[in-house]
């Protein structure tokens, strides 16, 4: 990937994850980060910070709960754009398994939870965004072919730190460094984002661009999913062929991404961590 599209990449996550300080006197449902303005609470931290820790069976959990809650909304970003949703039964059943894989039955599970002080729906949330993710990576594969279970955990660890998966990507970057421009960038992105022909996203990239990817087109080289930016690894793995992104504000500039084919690579299979839970 050239060097504008990692700078570019990096603003985005910056952009997209903007986390502010949380002071004494904020109140603990107050909205401590922003991701693409879908608001997350002090409350939430808290929460999800206490039930990493019963999962890794770890302290200082801090960091890795604000980086999973932001993670947790680009997916769910993803899938409501990919106009995927789970049912209240889906969403039981999956409780009940993950429940089911600790020896537990769910109230059991639930019990043990709100011993340490974590309530049901931070547990609901977490199960819900793991199975919704896994439903976008199945419907993302169904237009290629009828995926397997290895397929589809293979594309789900792309979204780690293993590999996995590689994307063809073309990039539009509109200049936004003036009040003016920025206003001419959102009204020309908005048009920019009803093209479905990479053909016609291509040449007016090569038109409309500053990028220096633009005499390809706005063409990307092949790129490992797990190599782009935490912020956008989610954003990319929710669409399909001939889809676009929302537009990414950045300093100075609006970029706009077009998945031109996604592919799997070989990979090593992920590492499992067997969870156990105190009785």
């Amino acid at each position: 990937m050239i060097k504008i599209t990692r700078r570019i990449g990096l603003a985005a996550l910056v952009l997209i994850g903007s986390l502010q300080s949380a002071s004494q006197a904020q109140g603990l449902f107050d909205p401590v980060i922003s991701v693409n303005r879908a608001a997350i609470t002090a409350y939430e931290l808290e929460q999800r910070e206490l039930f990493l820790e019963i999962l890794q069976r770890s302290s200082g959990m801090a960091q890795r709960a604000r980086d999973s809650l932001i993670e947790d909304r680009l997916k769910m970003a993803a899938a409501d754009r990919a106009g995927i949703k789970l049912s209240g039964a889906q969403l039981l059943s999956a409780m009940e398994d993950f429940a089911a894989n600790a020896n537990l039955d769910l109230d059991q599970l639930l019990e043990t939870l709100a011993q340490s002080g974590v309530d049901e729906q931070t547990y609901r949330d977490f199960i819900m965004v793991g199975v919704t993710w896994r439903e976008l990576i199945r419907a993302r594969f169904a237009a290629r072919s009828a995926p397997s279970e290895t397929e589809i955990d293979r594309a789900l660890a792309s979204a780690g730190a293993q590999g996995g998966v590689k994307v063809l990507l073309t990039e539009i970057v509109l200049p936004a460094g003036s009040a003016e421009d920025l206003n001419i960038a959102r009204q020309t992105v908005e048009r920019l984002g009803r093209i479905s022909s990479t053909a016609e996203f291509s040449e007016q990239a090569r038109l409309l661009s500053v990028a220096q990817s633009r005499v390809n087109g706005g063409r990307l080289e092949w790129a490992n999913l797990s190599d782009l930016p935490d912020g956008l690894r989610p954003i990319i793995s929710g669409l399909r062929p001939g889809q676009i992104t929302n537009p990414l504000e950045v300093p100075n500039a609006v970029v706009l991404f077009q998945l031109r084919d996604v592919a799997e690579t070989t990979s090593q299979s992920p590492k499992i961590s067997t969870i156990e839970y105190a009785h």
